[in-house]
């Protein structure tokens, strides 16, 4: 056998259904129980044709891939070739990398901000009551968006509102703030147009409040004060193989008994939380 490099291994590639990331299924788990979809359905327009698409199937692969650690419209590609996890969220299409792009500059210039400031507002106010904390903090470093024209300090003034308050202790504002930044990518925007970044943003911001509740409300413990990298390695990045048994998929994930029973912990809670 030709060596096709150091290690005494050989490299094919397969048509089996693999994903690496087995807990972004869970991730979408915690939005189906929290009915993000119907909030992002109501507060969005439907498609100009019935071809289009519609707000959450722009949404949802941006939310999962934000969670999985992507950080740029581009990074869309990898959740369109993991054939394996979109089964499992039932994704059964996608829009193109371009076409999101698309979306971003038309509805941000279009409504879309001020439709995220309320899905938002909604969310996180279905988690904050099962939380049932008593004080938040609204904001986001002033660092996040800088713009002299009216229009930008116009649409700041929007997103400022869309705070992850209910999870804005106080005392640990600024490590949070840091978590949205870096942890879910915020840092640095991904395109050139104020308002598209403004959704873009906002967005991002969703993704963040979710992850505070998959902590919180689905993981808890020792869980609650995990960083999202830390999140990642140890609970997202779960290689799983999808097979099919009659009418059931089955994931097969490739973790030890624990990690296991992590993971139907999560998904017992999702099924039985109801938001009031």
């Amino acid at each position: 056998m030709i060596a096709q490099g150091i290690l005494p291994f050989k490299l094919e590639r397969t048509d089996e259904l693999i994903t690496p990331r087995s807990g972004l299924a869970l991730f979408a788990e915690v939005m189906r129980s929290l009915k993000v979809r119907e909030k992002i359905e109501g507060h969005f327009p439907c498609p100009g044709s019935n071809r289009g698409y519609d707000a959450w199937e722009y949404i949802e692969p941006l939310l999962l891939m934000m969670e999985g650690g992507g950080r740029h419209v581009e990074d869309l590609r990898e959740i369109e070739e993991d054939r394996a996890l979109r089964t499992l969220v039932g994704m059964r299409r996608m829009p193109s990398t371009s076409t999101v792009g698309d979306w971003l500059l038309r509805m941000g210039a279009g409504g879309g901000v001020e439709a995220m400031r309320r899905v938002d507002e909604e969310t996180a106010a279905a988690i904050g009551r099962r939380l049932a904390v008593e004080e938040y903090t609204l904001d986001v470093d002033a660092t996040v968006i800088e713009s002299e024209k009216k229009e930008a300090r116009w649409t700041y003034k929007k997103v400022r509102g869309f705070s992850p308050c209910w999870a804005f202790w106080r005392s640990r504002a600024e490590n949070l703030i840091k978590e949205l930044k870096i942890g879910l990518g915020m840092e640095q925007m991904t395109s050139g147009d104020f308002r598209a970044n403004a959704l873009w943003f906002a967005i991002g911001v969703l993704a963040y409040n979710l992850t505070q509740a998959t902590k919180l409300l689905f993981l808890g413990g020792e869980w609650v004060k995990k960083t999202v990298a830390t999140l990642r390695w140890q609970l997202i990045e779960t290689a799983g193989r999808l097979v099919r048994h009659g009418r059931c998929w089955v994931l097969r994930i490739a973790a030890p008994l624990e990690k296991l029973r992590l993971y139907l912990q999560v998904r017992s809670r999702c099924r039985d939380f109801c938001p009031t």
